[in-house]
């Protein structure tokens, strides 16, 4: 359980920094386990995060985390969160397009008893550049969602801010036009796989590159 105690400008005479009160169940007599991961990908820098039902912090490294991929992927930082438990592998870079697996791996990963997480935990994920709706394929949907934030700033990737500078402009257009049309099969335990006009593109995939710029003019005025 966690409490915040932030100040209040109407009771407060000076601002005295926020306050975090965390209480643990220390009830828990078996080791350590995955509470929930996922892939934050909608900011940079790209993460995946592991949260454990414990702290497990004092027996972290690298070496406790492995992600598989596409050849070209960046490398990765860990860093650890002891008021939520929460391990973060935070990528050097953006991701090539495909599937990916990132993995806890239990041996090395105790809590303050000395206690190993009871198995190893994957994540399975994808990337792909350009799906602003992350449903595994760039089409006229993403086109649609880009153009109606294009000109915009303090946007994120599901808003067709495919480079992560956080303005959705031509830039973005020329991710999303190079993939336009492409899938990403699911995940069946190897990589990356797709094309243009592969399994899993629909009916949108029929517009052209040139009909997409002549759609982004009419946008542009």
């Amino acid at each position: 359980m966690v409490f915040t105690v932030a100040p209040n400008a109407a009771y407060d005479v000076s601002a005295p920094p926020n306050t975090t009160l965390v209480i643990r169940d220390n009830d828990l007599t078996a080791g350590p386990s995955v509470l929930g991961a996922e892939f934050v990908y909608q900011t940079a820098p790209q993460r995946v995060r592991f949260t454990f039902n414990q702290d497990v912090g004092a027996s972290l490294s690298a070496s406790d985390f492995a992600v598989t991929g596409p050849p070209g992927m960046p490398g990765h930082a860990l860093s650890y969160d002891a008021i939520t438990n929460t391990a973060t592998l935070s990528f050097d870079g953006i991701l090539p397009d495909g599937n990916y697996v990132a993995e806890a791996i239990a041996a090395g990963i105790t809590n303050a008893a000395g206690q190993p997480l009871t198995a190893n935990v994957r994540r399975h994920f994808f990337f792909l550049q350009g799906d602003a709706n992350h449903d595994r394929q760039v089409n006229l949907s993403d086109f649609n969602v880009m153009a109606a934030n294009f000109g915009e700033s303090n946007r994120d990737f599901t808003h067709g801010d495919f480079n992560y500078d956080g303005s959705v402009n031509l830039s973005d257009f020329n991710i999303l036009a190079s993939r336009f049309g492409m899938s990403l099969a699911p995940d069946a335990g190897g990589g990356a796989t797709g094309g243009r006009g592969g399994a899993g593109a629909d009916a949108g995939d029929d517009t052209s590159i040139t009909e997409l710029r002549e759609r982004l003019d009419d946008l542009l005025g």
